[in-house]
């Protein structure tokens, strides 16, 4: 199962910083931080010396999490010597379960910054929300590739309805059981 984390997260990495595939259909590549949350990052790092302990665990915490997700051949082993629950629950794309977690705490990372590091300098607190702002406006333009995806592939409303009758759900109980139990 983990053999193929390296390759997994070496085809993740070919969208870093890059704007989301026409359809969004390419889900390993699409599925990253956004530039606005790579900007937190960046600002939680510069508040470093002056931040509080807040802002240092979430860094330190997101440091770890982007570590995990490297694409060197030592990430490789270290997901290879972790629990095999550790394995099951992150699949081969443990992007998909690290990226949500970065994105909570790439914004508290700045609003810790601003409120230690930079309340005394409106020069670089004026230029870091431009920033914000352009990476959070850049960011709502490529979700709609998203949306726009998921009405391409949505149900019609009669399949939907069929799908959710009483008649189909015995059926997706007895699939369910089929899977086991750990």
């Amino acid at each position: 199962m983990l053999g193929s984390v390296h390759e997994v997260l070496e085809e993740g990495w070919k969208g870093f910083l890059r704007p989301v595939s026409a359809n969004a259909t390419d889900l390993l590549a699409d599925l990253h931080l956004s530039p606005g949350l790579w900007v937190c990052f960046v600002l939680g790092l510069l508040g470093w010396k002056k931040g509080g302990w807040g802002l240092r665990i979430l860094i330190l915490a997101s440091i770890c999490l982007v570590a995990l997700l490297m694409r060197a051949p030592f990430v490789t082993d270290v997901w290879r010597a972790m629990p095999v629950w550790v394995g099951r629950i992150t699949d081969q794309w443990p992007a998909q379960r690290f990226y949500p977690i970065l994105s909570a705490f790439a914004p508290f990372a700045a609003l810790l910054t601003f409120e230690r590091a930079w309340a005394q300098r409106p020069r670089i607190s004026t230029a870091a929300i431009c920033l914000l702002l352009v990476g959070g406006i850049w960011s709502g333009y490529e979700a709609r590739k998203f949306l726009h995806r998921g009405y391409r592939v949505a149900a019609s409303p009669s399949h939907s309805r069929q799908l959710a009758a009483r008649q189909s759900t015995a059926l997706s109980v007895y699939s369910y059981a089929m899977l086991g139990t750990p």
